[in-house]
């Protein structure tokens, strides 16, 4: 009796210890959206062409990550605590996308949707959007098809607020 104990004793202690290995190495992300805090807002711009910050594209789409609400935020909490016996797997942010294309008479004609909602994947690191999707660790913005529709970088969160100026503007009849 005491040998089927000593056992169930081992099993116990060896699945203890196991929930004690190392955690799992980190991803390097070139788009840190950082899902446990609740109140931050994170601003992702989106373009057909170059990674490289410095060429400049008129054509782009920013991504607004916006805090979420207070009940969001008391579920998030709740997920945390409950992520000790399952692990989390997604996340949800209220998303705002503001997109800038090429006017019709010249100018810029810019768009702004203002209730939509981000999920990201946090085992495949990806940020799924309405009309597709980012790939966090190597910045690739796709369609909803999975083809490349260019590259998306995190802005710094003055630089962010700073393009929402220019949609701002257009809105009250502003220079475009």
């Amino acid at each position: 009796m005491f040998s089927g104990l000593r056992r169930v004793s081992y099993a116990i202690l060896a699945a203890g210890l196991m929930g004690c290995s190392s955690p799992e190495p980190q991803v390097q992300l070139l788009i840190p959206v950082n899902d446990k805090c609740t109140t931050c807002e994170d601003f992702i711009r989106c373009d057909g062409g170059s990674a490289n910050a410095a060429v400049y594209d008129p054509t782009f789409d920013i991504y607004q990550l916006k805090p979420k609400g207070t009940l969001a935020q008391l579920a998030t909490v709740w997920e945390f605590l409950i992520q000790l016996f399952h692990t989390r797997t997604e996340d949800l942010r209220p998303l705002s996308i503001y997109s800038q294309r090429p006017g019709d008479t010249g100018g810029f004609k810019r768009t702004t949707t203002g209730s939509a909602e981000a999920r990201t994947d946090l085992v495949l690191h990806h940020i799924y959007l309405p009309e597709g999707w980012i790939d966090q660790v190597n910045g690739e913005w796709r369609g909803r098809d999975g083809v490349l529709r260019g590259s998306c970088r995190l802005l710094p969160p003055a630089d962010g607020r700073e393009f929402l100026k220019l949609f701002a503007e257009e809105m009250a009849g502003g220079p475009a």
